[in-house]
């Protein structure tokens, strides 16, 4: 593993390995509650389990100040936070104990009280390098080598973390061609469809979205029937030609909606196997997030620890989720988003739904030249997802950037990476948050 690890960054794993290995008491660990942040407390609790150490794990939306209030009155020896940290670290140094925090979102500062294992400062991007789940499979590998089975459970973190699309990159694709050489993952060359029939995958399927075909039974077997295709073929029965034919089909369709192409050749892609699991990598990432969207994230912890009656629940709150992603989604392509000159936002009822609204809007519906931005009020504040593409990071956007100085200015917080991050602000000012953004945005893609 040394040739794959900055040697800078393995001092630092080797420090946090030393606390851990001293600790006889309860380990504390906090995690975020989505794909990612999941699939690295599950990696980080298989790691312990194995070492015979005592662990608490929580699962949380954000590390807002009455949460650290909140875990300040616990007394833990050890905490370590996952997938989150580096953005409130000051916060984090009157926790009882000692604290390591392992990250991959863009930091604000150094430091080694809490001690920060974020992956930027080791040259490794957290956007599409390593993720917060394969963060964890290397530190469990420092605890110990023999570790190299959680991969998996780390690969369905990248997954969820949307770090494997037009292939994997850094750590994430050592991580995994190491664990195809071992047994641990195998793949095959696909097409990105999901489903029990080639029909069901089109209507039922949010990536793609196809506008004017996705969540329409009559539209997509219309599709078909021109193609000369089953509409009832099960996906993995179509033969090479069938399988080309299918994928340029759609790859048009999604250009001739404005899709990026890069975005629209992702159609074609890698579908990785768990042998452990007896899963898909992506189907194991799409159950956990689930639970994470849908406030079970207990019961995904649970999947990722091999709780078999997991599974069925998981999967039945998957359907639930897609289902209401589904119907966001229609209403989006009919309605469309508010538009300001650099920027595009919309409204989203339930928190939950408002980052993949954000995504999938972004990639599939809305105008590939501004960031988007999806707003829930709640009874206590703003909360904030913004997305944005590969595209527009070229040009110059860095929502983590934007994100924290906007909400900073109106009394929020905010951060995250420079394609994909988030703000809580509070009540009545989200009028005066946009149109930072919109400045903020603006400077940055224009270069002015």
């Amino acid at each position: 593993m040394k040739e794959s690890v900055p040697e800078e960054l393995l001092k630092r794993l080797k420090k946090a390995r030393d606390i851990v290995r001293k600790e006889k008491g309860f380990i504390r660990i906090v995690s975020h509650y989505d794909a990612d942040g999941i699939c690295a407390a599950g990696v980080l609790c298989h790691a312990l389990l194995r070492k015979d150490k005592k662990f608490q794990t929580k699962l949380t939306s954000n590390l807002k100040d009455d949460y650290i209030d909140y875990l300040k009155e616990e007394e833990f020896p050890v905490t370590i936070f996952c997938d989150m940290g580096s953005g409130q670290f000051s916060n984090l140094k009157d926790l009882q104990g000692q604290v390591i925090i392992l990250d991959h979102h863009k930091p604000i500062e150094d430091s080694e009280d809490p001690l920060q294992i974020n992956t930027h400062f080791f040259g490794l991007d957290g956007t599409s390098e390593i993720c917060a789940s394969s963060l964890a499979f290397m530190f469990s590998l420092v605890l110990d080598d023999t570790n190299w089975d959680l991969s998996a459970l780390a690969l369905a973190g990248c997954i969820g973390d949307k770090q494997h699309i037009n292939g994997l990159y850094g750590y994430n694709a050592y991580m995994v061609d190491e664990a195809v050489e071992r047994g641990i993952v195998d793949f095959t060359d696909t097409l990105n469809l999901n489903g029990s029939t080639v029909k069901k995958a089109l209507v039922e399927g949010l990536d793609p979205f196809i506008c004017g075909m996705s969540g329409r039974e009559a539209k997509v077997a219309e599709f078909l029937n021109k193609l000369n295709l089953d509409p009832d073929a099960k996906v993995q029965e179509l033969d090479d030609d069938q399988r080309r034919t299918l994928a340029s089909a759609v790859i048009v369709k999604l250009l001739a909606q404005g899709v990026r192409p890069e975005r629209a050749e992702a159609f074609i892609t890698k579908r990785f196997w768990l042998p452990q699991w007896n899963l898909h990598a992506d189907d194991l990432s799409n159950y956990v997030n689930a639970c994470g969207r849908m406030k079970r994230m207990g019961l995904g912890l649970a999947l990722c620890l091999g709780d078999e009656r997991a599974l069925s629940e998981a999967i039945a709150l998957r359907k639930a989720y897609k289902d209401e992603l589904r119907a966001g989604l229609l209403f989006l392509e009919s309605e469309g988003a508010h538009e300001m000159d650099n920027i595009q936002f919309l409204y989203t009822e339930n928190p939950s739904l408002a980052g993949a609204n954000a995504g999938l809007g972004m990639m599939y519906i809305l105008n590939q030249e501004k960031p988007t931005f999806s707003l829930s009020v709640t009874q206590r504040d703003t909360k904030v997802s913004s997305r944005g593409t590969n595209y527009l990071i070229s040009k110059g956007l860095d929502l983590a950037s934007a994100c924290r100085t906007a909400a900073e200015k109106v009394g929020g917080k905010g951060g995250g990476h420079p394609i994909a991050s988030g703000a809580t602000i509070p009540l009545g000012k989200e009028e005066a948050f946009l149109a930072l953004l919109d400045d903020i945005v603006g400077k940055q893609i224009k270069g002015s």
